[in-house]
């Protein structure tokens, strides 16, 4: 499906979503951990550095990296932080995945709690 890039996505936790993806392109992806000592970040890792600026920032989640996280699990039929660290995983097809959740996908229902999630 074709995706214009130009659209703007229209929910805040899509446009984190994107962002995340930009960062683990940038700086790469690793895996059992929230940023290497090369830089690369994780799903978690890239998260919290779109929302808050620091990849350790990964304790609690604002409501935009909440929603991406549990929409991106929705998407995916599993748990990011599994997928991520699958040996089968590699940075194209996380970004791929990530950019095509945030054009596309249908919101995830609200947790139970809608407080700040713990992840890492």
């Amino acid at each position: 499906m074709f995706h214009d890039r130009n659209i703007h996505p229209d929910a805040p936790w899509r446009a984190l979503l994107l962002n995340a993806a930009s960062l683990i392109e940038v700086h790469g992806h690793c895996k059992l951990g929230l940023m290497d000592e090369h830089g690369r970040l994780c799903f978690v890792g890239a998260l919290a550095k779109a929302e808050t600026g620091d990849a350790n920032d990964a304790v609690c989640y604002g409501a935009a990296a909440t929603d991406a996280y549990y929409n991106f699990r929705d998407f995916l039929g599993q748990d990011p932080v599994d997928y991520n660290n699958l040996p089968t995983t590699k940075a194209r097809d996380l970004i791929s995945k990530m950019r095509l959740c945030a054009y596309e996908s249908t919101p995830a229902p609200a947790p139970e709690s809608m407080g700040p999630k713990r992840f890492a």
